[in-house]
């Protein structure tokens, strides 16, 4: 019997390059509500099993079920409108339109629509618009070019555009990627702030050990393709063959 309280479930995922086996066999469940850091070495699939879940790649066998629904190898902008957002590990925004208007297009394009039809669109969802900006703290640079936003307000801005597109999962690729320890203390409080206060459910993949003990309630160690390890954090921290695999310790 299904459990109802299960967002995401995936079952013998596997994609293979080549001779490469990027997910080999990923067997993952995602509760309602949960914070999930995906953490491994470098190579281990943590971007890759991102890509299969939301459609950039198909799995050549398993299953990928979100919120009931079969998923897996579904074309993109379908898995989308189902409830799952994606950032990514380069940031991916509009730079020669403002914070607001990148904001804005998320919304209408998740809906289907074209800015360039839509009539009067800057004036449509401006209320949703300026709340999202609030919550993610960028409501002041609501007219500044998003080109010209430093890189952590870029990748803030990159969240709130996932939050457009009203997610029930959302999927954060290194989020802190490239950050000053302050913005990373301003991204990490933001990402603890949407969990806690939105009820988005929540994975990220995070190089920052630190980030990821501290902000999430649940670790998912990646290596070789498949899932080494699940746990709490205080599980993960103290299982030796981790440390092994991950910390590179005797």
């Amino acid at each position: 019997m299904a459990d109802n309280n299960n967002l995401l479930e995936i079952k013998d995922l596997k994609l293979s390059f080549g001779n490469v086996h990027a997910v080999d066999g990923v067997n993952l469940t995602v509760k309602k509500g949960d914070l999930t850091a995906v953490i491994g070495p470098n190579g281990a699939g943590k971007t890759t099993l991102f890509n299969v879940i939301t459609g950039y790649y198909s799995p050549d066998q398993g299953t990928i079920s979100f919120n009931g629904q079969e998923i897996g190898g579904s074309p993109s902008h379908k898995i989308a409108r189902s409830g799952i957002a994606r950032s990514f590990q380069i940031t991916n925004i509009f730079p020669t339109l403002t914070t607001f208007e990148n904001v804005q297009i998320a919304y209408l394009i998740i809906r289907g629509k074209s800015f360039n039809t839509v009539s009067g669109f800057r004036k449509l969802n401006r209320g949703s618009v300026e709340e999202i900006l609030e919550t993610v703290g960028l409501k002041e640079k609501a007219n500044t070019l998003a080109g010209l936003l430093s890189h952590g307000d870029q990748r803030t801005l990159e969240i709130g555009i996932t939050l457009a597109c009203k997610p029930k999962l959302l999927l954060l690729d290194e989020p802190t990627s490239g950050m000053s320890s302050w913005e990373t203390n301003l991204v990490t409080d933001l990402i603890e702030k949407i969990s806690r206060e939105m009820g988005i459910t929540i994975m990220f993949v995070e190089h920052d050990m630190k980030v990821a003990f501290s902000v999430a309630r649940n670790v998912v160690v990646m290596h070789q393709g498949q899932v080494f390890a699940h746990g709490t954090p205080e599980n993960i921290r103290s299982n030796q063959e981790v440390r092994k695999i991950y910390l590179g310790e005797e």
